[in-house]
């Protein structure tokens, strides 16, 4: 009895540690403040320079700071756009969440309704006027430039997207594990209690 009250006190202070990263993984309380730097990309699913994208790839970024609020999303969400390596412009959706989801504030999503073409190079472009609620702009535009993997036999790409930075998974996972790994040992507790 002792020893199972021991670990799950042990496994209730890795939760703890775990969720505290979690919550000081955002940075800022949302209020925009951080006036004296400028909006920046923090991370990219698709780096510059990727090969062999996936033709229905979905591209996440993060930023420095709260870029959904409701007075600068309109203006955001066409701050991000997609051109074809002929410099046509590519059907692409900025998907930029509500301003009060906090977990998501400073990310911008951008998805493909129609697909990408396989083996074309694409340019996605941050434009300077990308803004923060409050008030600062991207110190100068930002180029992602990616090459989509060749078509398959049947037609489409299935390869993974390069990434660079992490988006959150694998902390997801880290926490999944751990609350496994916890239910488990309450369940062998009960068992033993009930014995």
């Amino acid at each position: 009895m002792k020893k199972s009250m021991k670990v799950m006190a042990l496994l209730l202070i890795v939760l703890m540690l775990v969720g505290g990263a979690v919550m000081a993984s955002g940075s800022g309380d949302g209020s925009g403040g951080g006036q004296d730097d400028p909006l920046m990309l923090v991370s990219s699913s698709i780096a510059d320079g990727a090969k062999d994208v996936a033709l229905n790839v979905k591209i996440r970024m993060e930023f420095n700071k709260n870029v959904t609020f409701d007075t600068v999303r309109a203006g955001n969400a066409s701050a991000i756009t997609v051109k074809d390596d002929g410099g046509k412009a590519v059907n692409a959706k900025v998907v930029l969440a509500d301003a009060v989801n906090t977990e998501e504030r400073n990310f911008a999503n951008v998805e493909f309704p129609d697909g990408l073409k396989a083996d074309t190079t694409y340019t996605l472009t941050i434009a300077q006027s990308m803004e923060s609620k409050s008030g600062d702009n991207m110190a100068a535009p930002v180029n992602i430039e990616f090459t989509t993997a060749a078509a398959a036999a049947g037609g489409s790409s299935t390869t993974s997207n390069p990434t660079t930075g992490d988006d959150g998974y694998a902390t997801m996972a880290t926490t999944a594990a751990l609350l496994y790994v916890l239910g488990y040992a309450v369940l062998k507790i009960r068992k033993r209690r009930s014995a």
